[in-house]
């Protein structure tokens, strides 16, 4: 009987080995997670082929209100790269670069901007934007702005900082790695130049936008005067009924035929706005976060940058 107990035992023990997972450190493949869509979606397309590639943020998430679960920091512990936006912006990854996770922190060679100063742009926030490009210095504050990639030149920065560190983890991979990194940009400059293009060409040089403040490094880049009722960029941020009077009498004055509103907020503060300025709302992507329904029919972040260059073609009046 004792002898039947043991062979059962061992049978079971085989059973239970074979179904358990790879164990992390013979996986096939290195594990890069980003924290969100930008960041994924262009670690995917430089070298996704050739790694496990992981969206921290689940797609339709909040990012402004998303805190990773301590199960989830155990499973960033076993990555070969956490791809993040900042230090200030997601202040809990100091937990693993002080255990000696590999990380890369893409706000490291962009110019931060406070998130509380830049709801509405002006001549003088284009003098420090340039100032701080210039001598490479950011802002050392706990209220950043974390849309830099909303700036394709930004997210130029980017790209060429994720291929940098990919070359190291797949060094049998940098040409190919290099030959999708080009390709990447390419992308990007050409929507640079799409961008430049629209303010030569735009008759209304001012962007209201009923959405968080999302967009300044975008209106800094391109010279848009921008305003917003929402300080900072929390999307869970209600703007004061007074920064709502302010926005509706100047879109009155201005003749303001457009409102923009983004993909996954709620749109009650840009309808309120429209209940009283009959202007018509279009939507923009942020871009932290991707709706499901965009995620699963494989959009990228390219496509929501094209998405808001054909919106603000209609709201700034593009006229070739």
């Amino acid at each position: 009987m004792k002898k039947m107990i043991f062979v059962l035992f061992m049978i079971s023990s085989v059973l239970l080995m074979s179904c358990r997972h790879v164990p992390e450190d013979n996986r096939e493949q290195p594990l890069v997670i980003a924290t969100l869509f930008p960041h994924y979606d262009i670690v995917k397309h430089l070298a996704g082929e050739w790694l496990d590639v992981e969206l921290l943020l689940p797609p339709g998430a909040d990012y402004h209100s998303f805190e990773p679960s301590s199960r989830t920091m155990v499973r960033m512990k076993s990555a070969d790269l956490i791809v993040f936006t900042g230090i200030d912006i997601e202040p809990w990854i100091t937990t693993l670069i002080e255990e000696g996770v590999p990380t890369l922190d893409l706000s490291k060679n962009i110019p931060l901007m406070e998130a509380d100063h830049h709801h509405h742009h002006t001549w003088y926030q284009d003098v420090w934007y340039w100032f701080i490009g210039l001598f490479g210095l950011s802002h050392d504050h706990h209220h950043i702005d974390p849309h830099y990639w909303l700036d394709p030149l930004n997210a130029m920065i980017m790209v060429n900082d994720i291929a940098e560190v990919l070359v190291t983890i797949l060094p049998e991979r940098d040409v190919e790695i290099n030959e999708n990194r080009d390709r990447y940009l390419s992308e990007l400059d050409s929507l640079h130049e799409a961008f430049l293009d629209l303010v030569d060409h735009a008759e209304v040089m001012t962007v209201m936008h009923g959405g968080h403040n999302a967009f300044s490094y975008f209106a800094a880049r391109y010279g848009i005067d921008y305003y917003t009722p929402y300080r900072g960029f929390s999307s869970d941020a209600e703007p004061t009924p007074q920064a709502l009077s302010e926005m509706i009498n100047r879109m009155n004055e201005l003749n303001i035929e457009h409102l923009f509103s983004e993909m996954l907020i709620s749109p009650h503060v840009a309808q309120a706005i429209t209940e009283n300025t009959n202007a018509t709302i279009l939507y923009l992507y942020a871009a932290e976060s991707i709706p499901i329904d965009d995620y699963e029919r494989g959009f990228s972040f390219i496509d929501m940058l094209k998405h808001n260059l054909a919106q603000f073609k209609i709201g700034m009046r593009y006229n070739p």
